[in-house]
């Protein structure tokens, strides 16, 4: 999580950077995801790896600091797998 940029007014979303290394920019990077405000959720990464991560500020206009500080995290295990709700069988 993160603290929010004040005023709001003017803040569109918010782009969350993941990387396997440090980074001080998300110049040429793709954002992991984009969300309206904190907390962010992420999907799709590797149980038990280091990544880095950065969240930077889009405004209304478009216009967003590309000099971040990635913050080192990792992820735990995946000890419970999926839960699967319904299947159906089809005869072909």
């Amino acid at each position: 999580s993160w603290t929010p940029t004040e005023p709001s007014d003017f803040v569109d979303h918010y782009s969350i950077y993941v990387d396997s290394d440090p980074f001080e920019s998300v110049e040429g990077m793709s954002p992991h995801m984009s969300v309206s405000g904190p907390p962010a959720e992420l999907f799709g990464l590797v149980p038990e790896t280091d990544y880095y991560f950065a969240a930077t500020t889009v405004d209304v206009y478009g216009g967003e600091e590309k000099r971040v500080v990635s913050i080192p995290a990792a992820t735990i295990a995946d000890t419970s797998g999926p839960e699967i709700l319904d299947i159906k069988f089809f005869n072909a």
